[in-house]
């Protein structure tokens, strides 16, 4: 399994859609092949209920594959 997905939406507008939320942060850039092991823009929900907007590393590596040479 591959793992790829599509990244299209401006952060902002999910900021807008679900928190009522106005960024003043500029937007990503569209992405149409996010393979494992890339940075890609989160928004999370924050305890206090606000979003916050984050990287985050897309893809799992398992404790027994041991480290990257």
């Amino acid at each position: 399994m591959c793992g790829r997905f599509v990244l299209h939406t401006a952060i902002s507008r999910v900021a807008k859609r679900y928190w009522n939320y106005h960024m003043p942060l500029g937007d990503m850039i569209a992405h149409y092949n996010i393979a494992p092991g890339t940075q890609v823009h989160s928004v999370r929900q924050q305890e206090n209920g606000k979003p916050d907007f984050i990287l985050a590393h897309w893809g799992f590596r398992p404790a027994w594959a041991g480290e990257r040479a």
